[in-house]
């Protein structure tokens, strides 16, 4: 996963996945939510 601050970082050449784990945390939970959610492939 990558994570910008997008206000400071406009090239996207920091990533800050190690500095906010919390967000990475809260973030890959509420994608897989949505993942889960879709209708099956057919």
């Amino acid at each position: 996963m990558e994570l910008y601050d997008l206000n400071e970082d406009r090239i996207e050449s920091t990533n800050l996945v190690a500095k906010h784990p919390d967000l990475v945390k809260q973030f890959s939970e509420q994608l897989l939510e949505w993942w889960n959610g879709l209708p099956p492939f057919e």
